[in-house]
């Protein structure tokens, strides 16, 4: 119930507020579709992130290839990748990539992925705070796992290399995207730990 005052001064009539209070079911059914709502609006902002992310590294891409061969592969070796990496990305053997750097002749399809490496490791440098890429390339997604970056870039999981380096997925995350079975390929009964000489040693994990 609720008085107000007119512009005269004088006190109105009480306001009786009419509103039927809601059951606990229908408070639980609006929660539902607020909810519902709500991942629906987060799935579409996410697939647009996703979308420009793409167009952003498209139109970078388009950029480096307008060089030639070498200059591409002189780029990424200034960034510190080895011969051996780059091959491993495009899927290719190191001699492929040695013959490329003495101007013979290379696929379109690897050049273009070339171009969309450079495109990417600039992305993440501008965009992510990540310097050395190279070395971020290297490095295991997840600990005593061998897969890393470098191994999602050459399954063109380029997606999954950016959640990874934006915090968006977990590790583990990731690379149940990349591979669902990794748990069982890569269990192991043995950890690495430091021994009382200060030295990495390996023994049987304790079972639970």
């Amino acid at each position: 119930m609720i008085r107000t005052n007119n512009s005269r001064g004088i006190e109105s009539k009480p306001v009786q507020d009419h509103r039927v209070p809601l059951t606990w079911n229908e408070i639980t059914r609006d929660a539902a579709i607020i909810e519902y709502e709500a991942d629906d609006i987060k799935n579409r902002a996410a697939n647009t992130r996703k979308e420009a992310t793409n167009q952003v590294l498209l139109n970078k891409a388009a950029e480096y290839d307008k060089l030639g061969k070498i200059k591409l592969l002189e780029k990424l070796a200034d960034l510190g990748f080895s011969w051996r990496d780059i091959a491993k990305m495009l899927n290719v053997s190191v001699v492929s990539v040695r013959k490329w750097r003495r101007d013979q002749s290379i696929a379109p399809i690897n050049r273009k992925r070339i171009s969309l490496l450079l495109a990417l490791c600039d992305y993440l440098k501008e965009e992510d705070m990540i310097n050395e890429v190279a070395s971020w390339f290297e490095i295991p997604i997840y600990s005593g796992v061998p897969i890393t970056p470098i191994d999602l870039f050459a399954k063109r999981k380029e997606n999954l290399l950016i959640e990874l380096a934006k915090g968006k997925l977990e590790s583990d995350r990731v690379l149940d995207n990349f591979d669902p079975s990794w748990r069982d390929k890569y269990r192991s009964d043995f950890e690495v730990f430091i021994a009382s000489d200060g030295n990495l040693s390996i023994r049987l994990k304790e079972t639970e």
